[in-house]
């Protein structure tokens, strides 16, 4: 689900998905998103929560340097697959 979201201020997320609510609660979220920080390019996986302004800004979670993304993501969706 690709939601239009109000980020918090410095809070820089490019091709964020949302990808669901988090345990239900409607000012939590767990978006997929990325970004550069210091000229590296980032993939993150996280929680992001609204703050009383209304503003999302980004919580637990991890962050992989984008190259790495691919071999990540084909190892977690083999894992899924032989473990239920």
């Amino acid at each position: 689900m690709t939601t239009q979201i109000k980020l918090a201020k410095g809070f820089q997320a490019n091709n964020l998905t949302v990808l669901g609510a988090n345990n239900g609660k409607d000012s939590e979220a767990i978006a997929a998103y990325s970004n550069e920080f210091k000229g590296k390019k980032y993939v993150h996986i996280r929680v992001i929560y609204q703050d009383d302004n209304g503003n999302w800004n980004p919580g637990k979670g991890v962050s992989m340097l984008a190259d790495n993304a691919p071999a990540i993501f084909t190892a977690a969706g083999k894992l899924v697959s032989t473990s239920w």
